[in-house]
């Protein structure tokens, strides 16, 4: 039989959405890792440990607040990608130029093996396994 067990501590936070008191909650599955995040008591937004946004709340201000940081976060992201994107292209063209379309054989596997690393790691992150 699979039984939860939610413990809720007091953090001697306010939410900045909304200012109702933020709590720590520990989630304790049968069989499964504690889960820790926090939550805000009136508008129901959470967040992990470290900080990410695992549910936004229903009001206004909750979504107001989550647009500023994604906003924040996607001017940074926008320049990272774009700068990995020309990267790959420019060593893409390096490697057809120099070592001809055979080469590209060889970029297959590792391009699989990038993408199911990426997916791995999202996997992780989502779990919280670090």
């Amino acid at each position: 039989m699979i039984e939860i067990e939610t413990t809720w501590e007091d953090t001697g936070y306010d939410c900045d959405h909304c200012g109702g008191l933020v709590l720590r909650r520990t989630d304790v599955e049968t069989g499964q890792p504690k889960r820790i995040c926090y939550q805000c008591k009136v508008c129901g937004c959470q967040w992990h440990v470290n900080g990410d946004v695992l549910r936004i709340g229903s009001g206004a201000n909750c979504r107001q607040a989550q647009r500023e940081r994604m906003g924040e976060k996607t001017a940074d992201e926008r320049l990272v990608r774009r700068f990995v994107w020309v990267l790959a292209l420019v060593a893409l063209l390096l490697i057809v130029r120099f070592g001809g379309v055979m080469a590209l054989r060889l970029l297959i596997p590792l391009a699989f093996a990038v993408l199911i690393l990426i997916a791995l790691t999202r996997f992780a992150r989502e779990k919280g396994w670090w």
